[in-house]
């Protein structure tokens, strides 16, 4: 916040704070419902995919943004965009098969894993932040990178969770089973190379990860 306003007081930023923190709860109030209706038309595992593409490359614009709108704008439309919990929970369900305590200890380590990131990222983001203040060597001071670093102080912290995302996309693309009855499932109303990356695993069989997970 003190970033975009240099000359703001210390004790005036936590309002702005604030908004930084609701916009982004704004757009994920707005959009679970929409996104719960197109899991149940197209696919939880599509659904997961789509959403989360879209966090990778919103959070390159993020540490690219320039003004405090833009920021807050960019920062609702990630939480437009994040249906991960509702749809994992879907997932897990499913899954389970009526096995309860499957689902119960898996329930319980995704979202422990989910708190772990909590814990992590404040971590790695100010590891990341601002490299011109924190380090004093001559990749950061003297390189190709320099004139971004200054730029966008911020942008390092976002391209990691950006390319932490987008390996999550490859991997849910790849190994995760759709739960969705076949028979339920709709053609997805994108373009042909999104379909053809969905098209894998549609068949509705549950002869994938979780079922080896669960008989291990």
């Amino acid at each position: 916040t003190i970033w975009f306003y240099p000359h703001l007081a210390k004790a005036e930023a936590g309002f702005y704070a604030g908004f930084i923190a609701s916009s982004f709860m704004s757009g994920r109030t707005l959009s679970s419902y929409y996104w719960g209706k197109m899991t149940d038309r197209y696919g939880r595992k599509t659904i997961l995919v789509v959403t989360l593409a879209a966090s990778s490359v919103l959070n390159v614009a993020l540490g690219l943004c320039t003004s405090f709108p833009a920021f807050i704008a960019t920062r609702f439309l990630m939480g437009f965009f994040n249906c991960v919990p509702g749809v994992l929970k879907t997932v897990i369900s499913e899954s389970s098969r009526g096995d309860r305590e499957w689902e119960q200890n898996t329930m319980g380590l995704v979202f422990g894993m989910w708190g772990a990131g909590f814990l992590i990222a404040p971590l790695v983001s100010g590891w990341l932040a601002d490299p011109l203040k924190q380090y004093d060597n001559d990749f950061v001071q003297h390189s190709f990178f320099t004139p971004m670093f200054r730029s966008f102080p911020f942008f390092l912290p976002n391209l990691f969770g950006a390319v932490f995302t987008l390996l999550c996309v490859v991997w849910l693309a790849k190994d995760l089973e759709e739960t969705l009855p076949a028979e339920r499932l709709e053609p997805l109303p994108a373009p042909a190379f999104l379909r053809l990356l969905m098209r894998r695993n549609r068949s509705g069989s549950r002869q994938g990860r979780y079922k080896r997970v669960r008989s291990e």
